[in-house]
C-alpha cells in the first residue's frame, strides 16, 4: 500500500465546542493506493504507479508512507516513509 499523507493542515472550527479555535491536524491521509501482492514465497516486489497530486495539497508537507500487510490479519509486516517534495516537478 501507498499512503500520501500531508502534515500541519489547518481548520478554523466555526460551531460545537471548538467554535472560533483553530484545529492543526498531523499525517491527515489524501491518497491510499494498492501497490500489489506480494506472495509468500517472494522476497520483494518492485511496482511503479502514478498518484495524482490535488489542487490545494502543499508539496513541502507531502510524505510517501509505503507499509507490507498481511492479506488475512492486516497486521503492518514493514513501514518506509520518504518526502515527496523532491519528485514534482513544476
Amino acid at each position: 500500500m501507498l499512503a500520501v499523507a500531508e502534515d500541519d493542515l489547518t481548520i478554523p472550527v466555526e460551531r460545537g465546542e471548538n467554535a472560533g479555535r483553530t484545529l492543526t491536524h498531523g499525517s491527515v491521509v489524501r491518497s491510499l493506493t494498492t501497490l500489489g501482492l506480494l506472495q509468500a514465497a517472494t522476497s520483494t516486489l518492485m511496482v511503479s504507479t502514478d498518484v495524482p497530486l490535488m489542487a490545494g495539497w502543499r508539496a513541502p508537507t507531502l510524505r510517501a508512507i509505503a507499509f507490507a500487510q498481511e492479506r488475512d490479519t492486516r497486521r503492518i509486516l514493514c513501514v518506509v516513509r520518504g518526502s515527496l517534495v523532491n519528485s514534482f516537478s513544476r
